[in-house]
């Protein structure tokens, strides 16, 4: 078998139709599909059984409050595909994204193969910075097809999104480097990612915008989880320590420390937006993460922004107030355009 597809399901009634069927008519036919529904509320297991009825290659698991680090593990161990791929229930895809990467990745003889990803909102295709920022990396220092090779990798690191769903990855690889997705937190995929990435003897990008992310769901509990405690600064902790052999190298080192950067600044924004998080567990959260960038060296501020070394500089400080006016007029600029930008008829 060339492929498996792995799904988390957990609430998603209204988008698990569209990504099945996105899913299932894949040009790519020789796979199968490990759906694992988490203990959903709505209809999502209807939905889930009229499908798996509907076509042979989809296996309906059932799991009891788990969580989707340890879902993605569980389907990497069942796996029976050459290759492992992911979708989350509430995106869809190119109906030749599979296909193309899966040859990709077999005529290179690579162990990643992964393709652009594309926001959606309301159905229309909408800029997204940490997308965005991976096609234009890719397109300023690597305009081909060809592989990326282990000894090039440093010059990407930031760059290529750690999210797993817009690659795969082959299964083989994965057992024998037993890279697994963090268990029982959020931000389970940053471990997962560079622990690949680091190992792989190359990776090869398709340079098309071929998995259709939606940002319709941002509002969600996760998300809003997401910001309301300092997991992420400990994943990235926990990832710097497991990774402790691999940051020796310097160019890998400082590349690291630049995605650490640009995670925690967008972490500590979306920390100061939240409205259900008080003023004294934002200044806790605001303190977690000055102490991540003091003892974080070297910062690479010459890859930075101006705007980004200046708020870099202030956390350091421990400038809490002057982040929060930062935040706030960044709130005001964005009601303003939002109440600008015509509403869908």
């Amino acid at each position: 078998m060339k492929l498996t597809v792995i799904i988390p399901v957990h609430n998603v009634e209204q988008y698990l139709e569209r990504c099945l069927r996105s899913v299932l008519s894949q040009t790519l036919q020789d796979m199968e599909v490990i759906c694992i529904d988490d203990a959903s509320g709505d209809n999502s297991p209807i939905i889930l059984e009229k499908f798996r009825k509907i076509d042979p290659r989809i296996k309906v698991i059932r799991v009891k409050k788990t969580g989707q680090g340890d879902i993605r593990n569980m389907g990497i161990d069942m796996a029976r595909g050459m290759f492992t791929g992911f979708v989350d229930a509430d995106d869809h895809i190119h109906p030749r994204m599979f296909e193309k990467l899966y040859s990709a990745a077999m005529r290179h003889n690579s162990h990643i193969a992964f393709c652009h990803t594309c926001c959606f909102r309301r159905g229309k295709q909408v800029p997204y910075a940490y997308f965005d920022r991976e096609q234009e990396a890719l397109t300023r220092h690597h305009n081909t097809g060809e592989p990326i090779t282990a000894s090039a990798i440093s010059t990407y690191l930031p760059y290529i999104t750690t999210v797993c769903w817009n690659k795969i990855y082959r299964t083989s690889f994965l057992r024998a480097h037993h890279i697994r997705f963090a268990s029982g937190v959020l931000h389970e995929d940053v471990p997962f990612f560079f622990k690949a990435i680091l190992n792989a003897r190359s990776i090869v990008p398709v340079r098309e915008g071929l998995y259709f992310y939606s940002a319709a769901r941002e509002g969600s509990s996760t998300h809003q989880r997401m910001h309301q405690d300092d997991t992420l600064p400990r994943i990235l902790d926990q990832t710097r320590k497991e990774l402790a052999t691999q940051l020796k190298d310097p160019a890998i080192n400082r590349q690291f420390n630049l995605f650490v950067t640009w995670q925690l600044l967008s972490y500590i924004h979306g920390v100061m937006h939240q409205k259900r998080i008080s003023r004294q567990k934002k200044r806790q959260l605001f303190h977690t993460t000055r102490d991540h960038f003091l003892r974080m060296t070297p910062i690479p501020t010459e890859l930075l922004s101006f705007d980004e070394r200046w708020q870099v500089k202030i956390i350091r400080r421990g400038k809490v107030k002057w982040l929060r006016a930062r935040t706030l007029i960044d709130s005001l600029k964005y009601q303003c355009r939002k109440m600008l930008t015509p509403k869908d008829p």
